[in-house]
């Protein structure tokens, strides 16, 4: 599947949008904006599955639904982390802009 060290990705299973995207990229229609390596360490950061809560941390008591809470614990699965860590994550990242919600 590997051609010169690059995934071949006509052999994987990608939705319409993943695919235009891959397109894209190899016409190379994308700039990069600079700062990848700092970039690529905040990525690192939050995906590393040892990431632990600081110490003084809040403690909150959230209700969600079970289908949502069903989703996110299969994702967090998926990633190698604890629900409770992808949450922390996911609010830690919105609070300093790097996610932004579309409601």
């Amino acid at each position: 599947m590997k051609k010169n060290n690059n995934i071949d990705w006509t052999e994987l299973t990608l939705e319409k949008d993943e695919i235009e995207l891959l397109v894209s990229v190899e016409k190379g229609e994308w700039k990069s904006t600079g700062n990848i390596e700092k970039r690529r360490e905040e990525l690192r950061k939050f995906f590393n599955p040892d990431y632990t809560p600081d110490e003084d941390s809040g403690k909150i008591t959230l209700k969600i639904p079970k289908k949502d809470l069903a989703n996110l614990k299969l994702k967090s699965k998926k990633l190698g982390i604890s629900y409770d860590v992808l949450i922390s994550k996911l609010i830690h990242n919105y609070t300093q802009n790097r996610i932004n919600l579309s409601l």
